[in-house]
């Protein structure tokens, strides 16, 4: 059985405002106020310009993320109508 799924994949560019590490050590979480939005294989990219989405940090982009001022990442929405969070994807 296979199952489509619409993708839900996002270039975002933006000003990261804070940066925490998460409490168990694994990766982190970043406040990004988004500065533009692309989005490759959907109809229209999510209305995240001008407002400010926390993200989650996967570990190998920690160090990378966590010293950033401006950020140019792949970003994915994990959840669905109710709810859900934002995490970078790794390059």
């Amino acid at each position: 059985m296979t199952v489509s799924a619409r993708p839900n994949e996002s270039r975002i560019r933006g000003r990261v405002v804070r940066f925490e590490r998460a409490d168990d050590g694994w990766g982190g979480w970043a406040e990004l106020d988004v500065h533009s939005v692309s989005a490759e294989g959907t109809e229209r990219p999510p209305p995240l310009v001008g407002k400010t989405v926390r993200t989650f940090v996967p570990p190998p982009m920690v160090d990378e993320i966590s010293t950033a001022r401006e950020v140019d990442a792949r970003v994915s929405w994990h959840g669905g109508p109710g709810g859900g969070f934002y995490s970078l994807v790794p390059r």
